[in-house]
């Protein structure tokens, strides 16, 4: 309204070039929302009557906002490009960099893992040896015990059964041993 009392057709310009993009994300953006819709379109209808708030040119952009929102993008794009060129540059450098990092740490745990795996197995094994050495030590304990056969005589003092001459070197010292 200012522009158009004042005659200040530069102001206008400025304020259509920023008006007609933020209209048509605001269209795109609220698309869900009917109330909202409603109130935009209720501008535009004000702006398309009163056209000397908006140049007919500006009025058949905000009729095509989604084509307008393209153009508007691609200008961007176009005007920026070689900022937008350092910016992708950069992020892609970066992630680049992420992406070795995590390939190089994953290998390590893989490689952590390995080893992990390879000690369990080795202790299991060496677990394993000392079972059965265990176990053959216990078999040859069994047999020295052999040949001793213990057992419960008819009352309840044990019985024990030796074979000839392996006490005879106690035999002093064990009392009712014959011999001794």
């Amino acid at each position: 309204h200012h522009c158009m009392r004042k005659g200040a057709e530069d102001l206008q310009q400025a304020l259509e070039s920023m008006v007609i993009p933020m209209f048509c994300y605001t269209k795109v953006s609220e698309a869900g929302n009917e109330e909202n819709i409603a109130k935009l379109d209720k501008l535009f209808n004000l702006w398309e009557t009163k056209s000397n708030y908006v140049g007919p040119v500006a009025v058949e952009k905000l009729r095509n906002f989604n084509q307008t929102l393209i153009d508007f993008n691609n200008d961007l794009m176009q005007r920026h490009a070689l900022v937008v060129t350092q910016i992708a540059n950069s992020i892609q450098q970066t992630f680049d960099g992420y992406q070795t990092q995590h390939k190089l740490f994953c290998q390590h745990v893989s490689q952590s893992l390995k080893t992990l795996e390879q000690q369990i197995q080795q202790g299991i094994l060496q677990d394993q040896i000392r079972l059965q050495q265990q176990q053959q030590q216990q078999q040859q304990a069994q047999q020295l015990i052999n040949p001793m056969q213990i057992g419960l005589g008819p009352g309840t003092a044990p019985v024990v059964t030796l074979p000839p001459g392996s006490l005879a070197p106690l035999g002093p010292m064990i009392t009712g041993y014959p011999g001794g």
